[in-house]
């Protein structure tokens, strides 16, 4: 029994330490990919302090009001780009990631729509961008121009909405779409530590489409 006992013991030590190895290789190669990506690929914009976390702030062009480009769930500043340039032939455009996307800094909590409001408004007033602005937001960036508009109604000319979420929207309660959304719920939850330790990169399952 004790010999039984013991060795179950060393079976357990051994899957965990293996397990500990395993999980701090992952996290070193995680952080080594990542700072050899940056390295290639640095941020095409300027990186401004916002409540102490830098967030990636991108412009081009020139004039006035400037159009501050929202980008939708899970994209960043590339998501925008072929419009980015586009209009910035004619005016000022700028695109931003916001905290844990891009080029900008991760946060530990989720924020709700006013706080990217918010730190939208310290991000442009940090840059030196004055008002007025034109907010286009796609997707559930829609519903964060709308939550700029409502807090700062001064400072925003207008706001263009493309295939925009609606804050009310019911689509979370019908029958073909709730396991969608808790499928999606779950992958997040699912993703963030697998990400750090660098099993979501290994398996290639985020990679842009080609």
């Amino acid at each position: 029994m004790k010999f039984a006992l013991s060795r179950r013991v060393r079976y357990l030590l051994s899957g965990t330490a293996i397990a500990v190895l395993a999980a701090l290789s992952g996290a070193v190669y995680q952080a080594e990919t990542t700072a050899s990506d940056l390295a290639l690929f640095p941020p095409p914009g300027r990186m401004i302090l916002v409540n102490g976390v830098k967030l990636h702030l991108y412009c081009m062009g020139s004039g006035s009001p400037t159009l501050i480009l929202e980008a939708g769930l899970g994209e960043n500043v590339l998501s925008w780009y072929p419009v980015h340039a586009k209009l910035a032939q004619t005016m000022r455009v700028c695109a931003y990631d916001r905290p844990g996307l891009g080029w900008s800094d991760p946060i530990d909590a989720a924020i709700q729509p006013e706080e990217v409001a918010e730190n939208l408004h310290t991000l442009l007033n940090n840059a030196r961008i004055a008002p007025p602005f034109v907010l286009a937001g796609h997707s559930r960036g829609g519903i964060y121009v709308r939550a700029f508009y409502h807090r700062f109604p001064e400072q925003t000319q207008g706001i263009v909405l493309v295939d925009s979420t609606h804050e009310q929207s019911p689509m979370h309660d019908y029958l073909y779409a709730a396991w969608d959304y808790r499928k999606q719920a779950l992958q997040i939850v699912i993703a963030e530590p697998l990400s750090r330790l660098g099993i979501v990169r290994l398996l290639g399952i985020a990679d842009a489409d080609p």
